[in-house]
């Protein structure tokens, strides 16, 4: 009986020590630069696009780990596309034994991708081009015939696909996206991002996502992002996403077809108790200016690629804010000794727009507040950030009484004892401009004047322009040195090769 017990000891441990000398020897070929490439090939083949691999190992338990994995950008102007910290691969040792491998499960650790538009305002994928479409044989190939090529060759699954038939679960931690302009500026920042799958086949893939921090436009800035995510047949969808916005709570559903060459969207939005300051300064304003809480809708539908066909509506209703120092309406307001105009506080305020051709066009505005009104039904504010609104200015008799005679005659008597004024809102976003001293004067006064004037009758706005001009070129000497930045981190990742 010990005999037997000695022999069965010594045949597993002869296994042991031979699968610590296979898995040696694997490991070993796994390192190799041979090895390396093999794997580099096959990935960039499966997926179209350009992967580099730095280092691979490979063990019985831990499975396939591939690390410093990196994609480079078609600019060379632009940082990599792609860079990973590591890879990793679990397998199945049976299948494995009879020369097949199955991947049940991977790990992606702290990717981050880097994604430029191109010259057209478009983000592409940096697709590998095939050596055969850039170099052309000298000699002219022979048809093929019929008979060399089969229906079963034609169905035949391709590579990734085999692979994901197998996948059973993947991870991505610690991830970051940079969506970046034709001039490297950003357009979206998200930051740690987590994403786990539920379900994987070729048909389907679903899972949960979250981001810590997502910036767009280096303005609107949503934190702790969760939504769940679907993607069938090129159908990528996230129908229940859940996000804050100066610290009111969004929720929204988003789709997009991404086999479509222009990108078709859907976009369904909501956003309840967001700091009106927040909303301010994402348009252009001055930080610190406004205060109130804002609840809003938004939807928008059409194709990614081409925003100036992008259609939908929003929905906007403010209480109880306060706006100073709104460009000319403060100067007014001082001059006629009207804090109602200097320090404009709304009780309630609606605004419903449309949205085509690259504009928001009023459907309705309605601003209320204890002494007077701003309406209007029309006009249009663009994604240039131009505003072209014709509005009302509605008084109460309280305050048309504080004006001098001679700007009362100008107002029209309404009803409820009040009287309105027609004038026109432009400028832009961060610059608004009326013709409301015109219309309360009867007197058509230039432009340059206005500025002038308006300066005079409030120096303190004087300051407030010239310190938002040095604003405004400390943001244009930071996009620039970005800009720089990019290109030099660019150079330094994708050195020149000299031949």
């Amino acid at each position: 009986m010990k005999k037997h017990s000695k022999t069965i000891l010594l045949i597993f441990g002869g296994l042991f020590v031979l699968s610590l000398i296979t898995q040696f020897a694997i490991n070993r070929y796994a390192q190799s630069d041979h090895a390396r490439l093999q794997i580099q090939n096959h990935l960039s083949h499966s997926l179209h696009l350009p992967v580099q691999i730095k280092e691979t190992h490979f063990s019985f338990w831990s499975g396939l780990l591939l690390s410093g994995i990196s994609v480079p950008n078609s600019s060379t102007f632009a940082p990599p596309f792609l860079q990973s910290a590591s890879f990793s691969a679990n397998y199945r040792l049976l299948p494995l034994l009879i020369g097949k491998l199955s991947v049940p499960s991977v790990q992606i650790v702290q990717p981050r991708i880097v994604w430029p538009q191109n010259a057209q305002g478009r983000w592409t994928l940096p697709i590998e081009k095939s050596p055969s479409s850039s170099q052309k044989s000298p000699h002219p190939k022979s048809p093929k015939s019929p008979k060399s090529s089969s229906p079963s060759d034609a169905s035949a699954p391709s590579d990734l696909e085999s692979f994901l038939t197998q996948l059973r679960h993947a991870e991505l931690l610690g991830g970051s996206l940079e969506l970046l302009d034709k001039d490297l500026l950003p357009c979206l920042v998200a930051t740690n991002i987590q994403l786990r799958t539920t379900n994987i086949s070729p048909e389907k893939i679903e899972g949960l996502a979250t981001i810590d921090r997502l910036v767009w436009k280096e303005t609107l800035v949503f934190e702790n992002l969760s939504t769940p995510f679907t993607y069938t047949n090129g159908q990528l969808s996230f129908p229940s996403f859940t996000a804050s916005l100066g610290g009111g709570p969004v929720k929204a559903s988003f789709s997009a077809n991404l086999h479509s060459s222009t990108t078709a969207f859907t976009l369904d939005a909501s956003f309840a108790q967001t700091n009106l300051d927040t909303l301010a300064i994402a348009t252009g304003g001055q930080p610190g200016k406004t205060s109130g809480i804002a609840n809003s809708q938004l939807h928008l539908s059409g194709p990614l690629s081409l925003p100036s066909q992008i259609t939908g509506s929003a929905e906007l209703a403010i209480a109880d804010a306060q706006f100073s120092q709104l460009g000319l309406f403060q100067s007014i307001g001082k001059a006629l000794n009207s804090r109602e105009l200097a320090d404009l506080r709304i009780q309630s305020a609606n605004c419903n727009l449309l949205i085509a051709n690259n504009k928001a066009s009023i459907a309705l505005l309605k601003i209320d507040s204890p002494s007077l009104h701003i309406t209007a039904d029309q006009g249009s504010i663009g994604f240039d950030k131009k505003i072209d609104v014709p509005a009302q200015l509605v008084i109460s008799k309280s305050l048309l009484n504080q004006l001098p005679d001679l700007l009362k005659t100008n107002f029209t008597p309404t009803q409820n004892d009040q009287s309105s004024l027609p004038f026109k809102i432009t400028g832009t976003t961060d610059k608004v401009s009326t013709n409301l001293i015109e219309k309360l004067t009867g007197i058509a006064i230039p432009s340059q004047l206005i500025d002038v004037l308006s300066g005079f009758l409030n120096p303190k706005n004087r300051d407030d322009e010239k310190k938002k001009k040095a604003e405004d070129d400390l943001k244009k000497e930071e996009k620039k040195r970005k800009k720089d930045q990019s290109k030099m981190d660019a150079q330094s990742a994708n050195p020149p090769v000299n031949p």
